[in-house]
């Protein structure tokens, strides 16, 4: 059985890892996942959730007038990765309700 729930060891790993991480450093976390009891069968479905938080935790970061939890929740589930949401335009990101172009346009000015 795992000792941590798998929602703490995603969040400790994206905290720990603010610019982001490579290939060895995602294959090690894998292995830290199995060794600690969890189910790794669905690397893929741990990577999504992983990279979800990381575009919750880079959107928390902003610190942009605005961009209140229920926004960021919004983006973060819409576009799901940071690389979705630098694709996007303007345009785009201001078709999630109750995102204003202007708030659009200075979240994707900050991400580049």
């Amino acid at each position: 059985m795992a000792t941590h729930d798998l929602d703490f060891e995603l969040q400790r790993f994206v905290e720990e890892h603010p610019q982001g991480w490579g290939h060895e450093e995602w294959l090690g976390f894998l292995s830290h996942l199995a060794a600690d009891g969890h189910d790794t069968t669905d690397p893929d479905g741990i990577g999504l959730a992983l990279e979800h938080r990381r575009l919750v935790r880079v959107l928390q970061n902003m610190e942009i007038k605005g961009l209140g939890p229920k926004r960021i929740e919004a983006i973060a589930n819409r576009y799901g990765t940071l690389w979705n949401l630098m694709a996007a335009s303007p345009e785009e990101v201001a078709e999630l309700p109750g995102i204003p172009r202007s708030l659009a346009e200075q979240i994707l000015e900050v991400l580049q």
